[in-house]
């Protein structure tokens, strides 16, 4: 009897052992992986995509290595629960095609009563090889504005609601403007105004699409007006002729000229 109770006391004895030893070397369980072409951080040319865009309903793609990140931009919501996913990004005989599928609040849900701005990004590991790219909206028939031409992968160096400007040179013998606007029938008008605010001199430049898409339109010019001030980027309203999104953008000739 003894003898059978000493046994028990040893195998109990190990158990509590065994366990302790278990618990103190228990290995750290490794973290779930991304799902599939999805990616936690992104290169610094889609960041700043994604700082440029974040108010805007718009879709783009970047080629970096030996990947492609395609971004969809969901624009400015109200309230939480909405959801942008690329549920996936398939291949043609002529085009790539990345399916989009949004999400919105349900309405008896309870929803985050706060400004929000859902995106997604889907790394791809491929090549274009100068075929288009279309996104797909796979739930709806709302057409995905698109940016067409030149990249928003550099901070915007002046913008309105719908005209940026990416790039500029100023010098008495050239100006030189690049950036993206979404306005109507692609034409971007721009003048040279003087100290008072005058108009100088108007034209116009289109650019690469018309709203809703952003296009790229450039502005190049070596013959300036000699009491120049700024340079003006707007549009015209096809209704009464005004001028909408104006961006002005002091020329600083003297201090050019001046050295």
């Amino acid at each position: 009897m003894q003898r059978n109770i000493l046994i028990t006391l040893v195998l109990i004895s190990f158990v509590f052992v065994a366990a302790g030893c278990q618990t103190t070397s228990t290995k750290k369980p490794q973290e779930s992986p991304a799902p599939a072409g999805k990616e936690a951080r992104y290169p610094g040319e889609v960041s700043t995509w994604l700082k440029n865009m974040k108010p805007y309903f718009v879709a783009d793609f970047i080629e970096k290595g030996d990947s492609v990140y395609f971004i969809v931009n969901g624009g400015e919501k109200r309230t939480g629960g909405y959801k942008v996913d690329i549920t996936r990004v398939r291949e043609e005989a002529n085009e790539v095609i990345a399916e989009v599928k949004f999400t919105e609040p349900e309405d008896s849900g309870a929803t985050t009563q706060a400004i929000t701005y859902p995106y997604d990004v889907y790394e791809w590991k491929g090549n274009l090889n100068d075929r288009p790219v279309h996104f797909l909206h796979t739930n709806g028939d709302q057409y995905i504005p698109r940016i067409i031409g030149c990249k928003p992968i550099s901070p915007f160096q002046a913008g309105s609601q719908n005209i940026k400007v990416l790039t500029s040179t100023f010098s008495p013998s050239e100006v030189k403007v690049k950036g993206l606007a979404r306005v109507f029938e692609a034409q971007i008008n721009w003048a040279f105004v003087d100290d008072q605010g005058q108009i100088l001199e108007e034209h116009y430049v289109t650019a690469e699409s018309g709203g809703p898409d952003w296009g790229c339109y450039k502005i190049n010019t070596n013959d300036i007006p000699e009491n120049a001030k700024s340079i003006e980027i707007y549009w015209r309203s096809p209704k009464d002729g005004s001028r909408q999104d104006v961006i002005n953008m002091n020329l600083n000739l003297d201090k050019v000229q001046g050295g």
